[in-house]
């Protein structure tokens, strides 16, 4: 990787970079360095006695050369250009104990690299057969100064996460096996362990290089261009120089074949910022070309997204629960609750303006310890295992893959116990269980849209309408996270934006008078008991999003009879004193787009939700209860009443409008108006016909739910 000539923000990854500018010197070198030898039957014919060879300093420099360039062969001389700022190797062909060697090739690049050599094979220091296999990545450290390594088990693959002003890149180095059927296996599970790894990531710039080899239209490429489409993943060099164009990165020593084994995947992100792809083929290295890839730094995509490994599940949050655990749960709640006690002194204070600050203090920590010991009983009455974050469900799995997929699973497990033999039943049987299974796979991702519709229709049909209308959401689309909102790209000022955008100003102003301006004690005959707080906790929906002390309705439905009791000395000792704590009244206000399909950068275009804590919402329950029979409200009043809502004025207004007997006639349907939602669009077949529809509306604005609202409300409500 270098900057490019084209452009400063331009850099090239290059798989590796030498010179062959002194092999004839070298060659002559190593010819002059080797003279004739007698060998062991010239000694044992002659009679003469086996000398041990003296090594002399000429022999051992060359050496100790080889020995140092061994990463990149034995053909040419380790070079980094003076303007290249990043490089991915394979078949290094190091012990792990020379993996400092990379180190000397530069001192101004950094660098990680694998050894695949099992030093089991090594006996009493002697190593049986040559080196072989080996990853490496080497990167300009004065350019790239956020590098951290990411954990790879393969050996096969070397990993590292960039990240330059705010921009995320995973950098990877991969070297496969041999185009065989005995190595498919390793081969897919090389590339599982990849999306694995990227999937985990929470990065979108992805940078796949290596020694795939996959020539076009063999086993491994089909496979690899398979995965792609999979994953919606490109091969960099094919879109750039063409699948079919005769490029190759590989000549056989042997039969002097061209194949093409080096590839650059990429991500849809990564692709964008591909400026060109290039082979060096006047370079000489061994049977393999340096593949060059040029990428603008300046156009990669900035993270937007959370990441999963920095945003942690509080693992309070009740999710889904078995029975045993909401038992448990019970059982933790009803023995911490039963030895929380009220405070004494706060509750034989009954002056509804005491201004007592320790009064005050106390009923915080009452408050605190409440949900300190509900959220306690919740995390041990919880899984105890890690959250696992999985991926998408595949539409049609449980109808057509589960089984296929279960059998290829026993069949790989089997092959695996038996030592994942090469030949006969169980590696047939794995194969053929393992290509079942892939086949059925793909065709539900083929035909994923009409599988969704189909479940669709199922759940119609069996007038499952609560999975049907949620099953109908998740179909449309979600808008993306956008990068700024009013040109603000951080975090953390996005979130200062909304707060002052969505801030109101209370009306009223706390009271400022103090304690000893007052003589007299006014006792508060407002008493809630337990009864009522029952009746409001069972009566909440549950399903609903928490606060920002992770408690939601479910906590409170099954936290037992000691919880009722808590809860009505808090709420009493919070109407005598006319106190709320303040962790009671915090919430978490979140932005939610008006209009999904527009600017989604203006601040604008977004409303606030609160999400309060389960604490207030009771309390808000019981005081409707407590105030709302006192209240008359208004019949016109459709919004906040139970069995009504703004569509049922809208179906009053169309009823009012329907009895004009003016509109278009469809079909010898009399229509006037269309409406959907709270919207309605009058239909009328002239501008006189329309003056009117108009008149009836405001007259109904004005007159009609004075005269007519109880046989409209009646008429709705039933």
């Amino acid at each position: 990787m270098r900057p490019d000539t084209k452009s400063d923000k331009d850099i090239i990854v290059r798989r590796t970079v030498v010179s062959n500018e002194d092999a004839p010197a070298r060659a002559a070198a190593r010819s002059s360095l080797t003279p004739d030898r007698k060998q062991l039957s010239d000694l044992l014919r002659d009679g003469s006695e086996w000398k041990k060879e003296i090594r002399s300093e000429e022999w051992t420099k060359v050496q100790r050369k080889r020995y140092r360039n061994r990463f990149i062969g034995l053909k040419g001389k380790a070079e980094i250009l003076p303007n290249c700022t990043f490089k991915a190797a394979d078949e290094t062909w190091l012990l792990p104990h020379e993996l400092a060697v990379l180190g000397t090739v530069d001192n101004n690049f950094g660098y990680f690299g694998k050894s695949a050599v099992d030093m089991s094979q090594i006996i009493k220091g002697i190593l049986r057969g040559r080196p072989f296999g080996g990853v490496a990545l080497l990167w300009r450290k004065s350019i790239f100064t956020s590098v951290s390594v990411i954990p790879c088990l393969s050996d096969r693959i070397a990993a590292i996460k960039i990240t330059v002003s705010e921009r995320t890149m995973l950098f990877f180095s991969i070297y496969m096996p041999t185009n065989t059927p005995d190595n498919f296996v390793e081969f897919c599970n090389c590339l599982s362990e990849v999306a694995a790894i990227v999937e985990s990531s929470g990065t979108e710039n992805i940078y796949i290089m290596g020694d795939f080899n996959a020539h076009p239209g063999e086993l491994f490429e089909t496979e690899l261009l398979n995965f792609c489409n999979e994953q919606q993943w490109s091969c960099a060099d094919y879109v750039m120089l063409g699948r079919f164009s005769g490029t190759f990165s590989f000549i056989s020593d042997v039969c002097g074949s061209k194949r093409w084994l080096d590839h650059c995947i990429v991500t849809e992100a990564a692709l964008r910022t591909v400026c060109d792809v290039e082979i060096y083929e006047d370079v000489y290295w061994s049977d393999h070309f340096p593949l060059v890839v040029h990428i603008n730094l300046g156009i990669v995509a900035m993270n937007t997204s959370v990441k999963y490994q920095d945003w942690q599940r509080d693992p309070a949050i009740w999710g889904t629960r078995e029975v045993t655990q909401v038992d448990n749960y019970f059982r933790l709640c009803t023995e911490s609750l039963s030895a929380l006690n009220v405070p004494f002194d706060v509750s034989q204070c009954g002056d509804s303006l005491c201004c007592n600050e320790g009064h005050r203090q106390s009923i915080d920590i009452f408050y605190n310890n409440m949900i300190s010991l509900i959220r306690k009983a919740a995390i041990l009455s919880g899984n105890s295992e890690k959250s696992v974050w999985r991926r998408h469900a595949v539409p049609g799995w449980n109808k057509y893959v589960r089984d296929a997929h279960r059998q290829a699973r026993q069949a790989f497990i089997n092959w695996k116990f038996y030592g994942e033999p090469r030949c006969g039943p169980l590696y047939v049987t794995m194969r053929e269980k393992g290509k079942t299974f892939k086949e059925k796979l793909k065709f539900c991702q083929n035909n994923a849209e009409q599988i969704k519709l189909d479940i669709l229709g199922a759940e119609h049909k069996g007038k499952n309408f609560k999975r049907f209308w949620k099953l109908t959401q998740k179909l449309s689309p979600k808008p993306s996270i956008p990068v700024s909102v009013n040109s603000i790209s951080n975090p953390k000022d996005i979130a200062d934006l909304f707060m002052n955008h969505f801030k109101v100003d209370p009306v009223l102003q706390p009271s400022t008078r103090s304690e000893c301006a007052r003589s007299t004690k006014s006792r508060v005959p407002v008493q809630f008991s337990t009864d009522e707080i029952k009746y409001v906790i069972k009566s909440m929906t549950r399903g609903k999003s928490p606060g920002h002390d992770s408690l939601s309705v479910e906590h409170f439905q099954c936290a037992g009879p000691q919880l009722l009791r808590v809860l009505t000395a808090l709420y009493n000792l919070c109407i005598q004193h006319s106190y709320l704590p303040n962790a009671l009244m915090r919430t978490i206000v979140v932005p939610i787009a008006k209009n999904k399909t527009g600017d989604l950068s203006n601040k604008e275009n977004y409303r606030p939700i609160s999400l309060a804590t389960i604490a207030a919402k009771v309390l808000d329950g019981v005081l409707e209860r407590r105030v709302g029979k006192y209240f008359n409200i208004h019949d016109a009043q459709f919004g906040f009443q139970p069995g009504l809502s703004t569509e049922t004025a809208i179906m009053a207004l169309k009823d009012t409008v329907s009895s004009a007997r003016i509109g278009c006639s469809i079909h010898g349907n009399m229509i006037n108006s269309i409406s959907y939602a709270d919207d309605m669009v009058l239909l009328s077949p002239s501008i006189s016909a329309l003056r009117r529809l108009l008149k009836t509306c405001e007259e109904y604005a004005e007159f009609y739910i004075h005269m007519a609202s109880d046989t409209m409300l009646k008429r709705a409500r039933s």
